[in-house]
């Protein structure tokens, strides 16, 4: 269930921004990035780029806390104990 927030949380960033790309309102960031671009101001172009991805990011980090504090007997947060 994890596996699938995780996926679903870093491309619905992806796809709300793809999604802006086609309308919006002018705030929207994939109009912003779009109108950036083609006026040529490239710097705010990759800055609004950035800025999807830290909230994309943000996001993905966001459910793995999740799962470390709902899921503490889960495989891969248990270390390896020696004998």
């Amino acid at each position: 269930m994890f596996n699938a927030f995780k996926l679903a949380a870093a491309l619905s960033m992806i796809g709300a921004v793809v999604s802006e790309y086609f309308g919006g309102n002018r705030s929207a960031l994939g109009v912003y990035i779009t109108q950036e671009a083609a006026g040529f101001r490239f710097d705010n172009a990759w800055a609004a780029i950035i800025i999807a991805c830290v909230v994309g990011i943000t996001f993905y980090l966001t459910i793995v806390m999740l799962e470390r504090v709902l899921i503490p007997w889960h495989a891969s947060i248990r270390t390896i104990e020696e004998p």
